[in-house]
């Protein structure tokens, strides 16, 4: 089966014929970077173009119009959307071809009409030669140079599918025949599809308003499939700049839908359902409903099944419209259980990376204890650290703010549950933490030895064991032992800060002062232990200060773990010992 990934996504009968041992390969469109390349091949300046020219050119159809299409390589291009650019290609080979066949007068509308015509009525892509015979061989035969047609010996075709519905877009657009009397005429069967798609796009870019009537119609009218229908409510919702007159269209098909979600009954209007369908996920639909303040009025209306929609539309659009969530949730933040469920169950789905706005909004709810409860939302054994994962990859570092939030909330939970500090108590049991936490400091150890060391100082302060002789040791982190397997996040935290302390030792251009007087003025084991660690990294940089210290407080010495109680001593003084 190969078909357009439209058609593939919006009609299930083609996924149906595709048997369950087969693979889909989807071929995919170009990248940003590779438009760019063959544009500066073909002779292009890529820095010419506008970023939305380069998206809409990462389709390989379009670039393959806009190559053929007769820009001028040295100009600015003018192209907005897909229809101009094959409004350009017609006028472009037009022109090439008649120039090939000069004398001969110009019989392109001919041939264009006769291939739509036959194509439409017989559903095959091609038509016999002799179906061209009235047309002069030449002209043919040099449109077929020019790539428009495509000839087999027996057959013509159109050298781009896509350029056939183009082609009986425009044939369509200037008759006296609505869609509705078209389909309600011929058979309604697959083949029709392509050509309603292209049709409604036509229409929408040369007559707005007769594209508003027409869709309109076509919807109400009972004698039309359910699939076609539901295809060109697919169109409607994949507009990119949707308008007032497209809404009114919009407006009573789902408000039925919306009805039953008020009442929490079913919805029995079929084809509201199949419209909600298609404009709950659209992206530019919502950018359309929060502009007219829409979804401000459904989270603001009291109503908990009309606020719990808005919701699950928020979770929908999160990841490209997350700015625009802030503004939208800002207000309920402190706002009740409900809205604290509500808020962490969209934070449980998002996409942490996609907007900083977005991220603090996080950091916020973490602080509050918002989140408290927040946990992974796949697996049964998943945690909070499991919401972390893609920001781990994506922004590694934002981590350690992630870090030092937790941590002080942590303690904050603590404090004020009057819990006696243990480690299990402290952190529960949770082996997630470790690689978005290790790979925050990796990415950025300045950052998290600056935001994430005075956290763990903290909790060690208010856990540290005050009968204890110095190095005094906490209860939290009573011990430590580096280890190459998934760690505890608590754990981990502490890892993470270790290899951060040793690659800022390293790095001269980062002033550490404070961070030394920090560590220098406390008496306890993860103090001694970090500051141990910062001396034996930093090689030559701290050599004189280790050994002063060490020599004055010999307590320090005994840092290490069960029989090995000096061996970070004994590391830091191999490192510095050739510096003294």
């Amino acid at each position: 089966v190969a078909c357009r990934d439209f058609d593939w996504r919006n009609d299930d009968r083609l996924r149906r014929l595709m048997p369950k041992e087969h693979t889909q390969v989807a071929v995919p469109d170009f990248t940003a970077d590779e438009v760019r390349a063959v544009l500066t091949q073909s002779g292009f300046n890529s820095s010419l173009f506008e970023n939305r020219q380069i998206t809409l050119l990462q389709l390989p159809q379009n670039l393959s119009l806009f190559l053929d299409g007769g820009f001028v390589a040295s100009e600015r291009p003018s192209f907005a959307t897909a229809l101009e650019l094959f409004d350009r290609y017609w006028d472009e080979k037009r022109r090439a071809v008649a120039v090939r066949v000069a004398p001969t007068s110009d019989h392109w509308a001919d041939v264009i009409r006769i291939l739509v015509d036959e194509i439409t009525k017989t559903q095959r892509l091609f038509i016999a030669k002799e179906q061209l015979d009235p047309i002069p061989a030449d002209y043919v035969s040099q449109m077929a140079s020019e790539g428009v047609l495509t000839f087999d010996g027996r057959r013509y075709g159109f050298g781009h599918e896509s350029f056939f519905d183009y082609c009986f877009a425009r044939q369509f657009a200037v008759q006296n025949l609505s869609i509705t009397d078209f389909l309600t005429t011929t058979e309604q069967h697959l083949f029709r599809r392509a050509q309603l798609r292209q049709v409604l796009v036509y229409l929408r870019e040369a007559d707005r308003a007769r594209y508003c009537r027409e869709l309109s119609a076509l919807l109400r009218d009972a004698r039309i499939r359910v699939h076609l229908k539901d295809l060109a409510l697919a169109v409607a919702a994949n507009v990119r700049d949707p308008s007032e007159e497209e809404w009114h269209v919009w407006e009573p098909l789902i408000g039925p839908a919306l009805d039953a979600i008020r009442t929490g009954s079913a919805n029995t209007d079929t084809l509201s359902e199949l419209a909600w369908h298609r404009f709950f996920p659209s992206p530019s639909w919502f950018g359309f409903m929060h502009d007219r303040g829409l979804i401000a009025e459904w989270l603001a209306s009291g109503e908990d099944r009309v606020v719990d929609c808005a919701i699950q539309l928020l979770r929908a659009h999160q990841a490209h419209s997350a700015g625009i969530m802030v503004s939208l949730l800002e207000p309920y933040i402190d706002a009740g259980e409900k809205w604290k469920a509500r808020l962490r169950y969209i934070m449980e789905w998002a996409d942490l990376s996609s907007d900083r706005r977005f991220f603090e909004l996080f950091l916020r709810l973490l602080d509050n204890g918002t989140l408290d409860e927040a946990r992974g939302p796949i697996a049964m054994n998943s945690t909070f650290w499991n919401l972390l994962y893609g920001l781990g990859q994506e922004k590694p570092e934002w981590i350690p703010e992630v870090v030092a939030q937790w941590l002080r909330r942590r303690l904050r939970v603590a404090q004020t549950e009057n819990e006696s500090p243990s480690r299990r108590n402290f952190f529960g049991s949770d082996t997630f933490g470790d690689i978005p936490i290790r790979s925050g400091a990796s990415a950025a150890p300045e950052t998290f030895v600056s935001l994430v060391l005075p956290a763990i100082l903290e909790v060690s302060d208010w856990a540290t064991i005050t009968s204890y002789e110095p190095p005094r040791k906490d209860h939290v982190w009573p011990l430590f032992i580096g280890s190459e397997r998934p760690e505890g996040a608590g754990n981990a935290s502490l890892s993470g800060l270790r290899e951060a302390l040793a690659a800022v030792a390293q790095n001269p251009l980062v002033d550490l002062t404070e961070v030394r007087t920090e560590l220098r003025r406390r008496d306890t084991y993860i103090a001694n232990l970090l500051l141990l660690i910062l001396y034996g990294s930093g090689g030559a940089r701290f050599a004189d200060e280790a050994a002063t210290i060490l020599a004055k407080e010999p307590w320090r010495f005994r840092c290490g773990w069960g029989s090995s109680e000096y061996w970070i001593a004994r590391q830091t003084v191999s490192s510095i010992v050739q510096f003294c």
